[in-house]
């Protein structure tokens, strides 16, 4: 397996706000990846959001995928939004708990890479 995806909102349309609970489950699903040693990346979708980016990529994940969060954002500026959901992402990446990298800070910092 190379990536695993956890739904933070109930599956059928787009909008809805970001279950709160699913960060236990993000952090669950991190530490039983991290435990096997092998590189699976965790995406998280769905009512993602600029206020909750970090603290979803503080629990865990790797990829966020923001629909809502960048097609509705005010006046159309989507490269705005863009950007601070990945500031927001990367200051937590970058803090972890211990300071020390873990397989998916790695693997997400190989991917920041490979998109600049």
């Amino acid at each position: 397996m190379d990536l695993l995806l956890i739904m933070s909102v109930n599956p059928g349309f787009g909008g809805q706000r970001f279950i709160a609970r699913v960060l236990e489950k993000i952090k669950q699903a991190r530490a039983m990846i991290d435990r096997t040693g092998h590189l699976v990346l965790l995406e998280v979708d769905g009512g993602v959001k600029v206020d909750n980016a970090a603290a979803i990529v503080a629990a865990g994940a790797d990829i966020l995928v923001a629909g809502s969060a960048i097609f509705e954002a005010p006046g159309r500026d989507y490269r705005r939004v863009i950007a601070q959901l990945r500031r927001g992402g990367a200051a937590a990446s970058d803090s972890g708990d211990n300071g020390k990298p873990t397989a998916h800070s790695k693997a997400a910092a190989s991917s920041r890479k490979a998109r600049r």
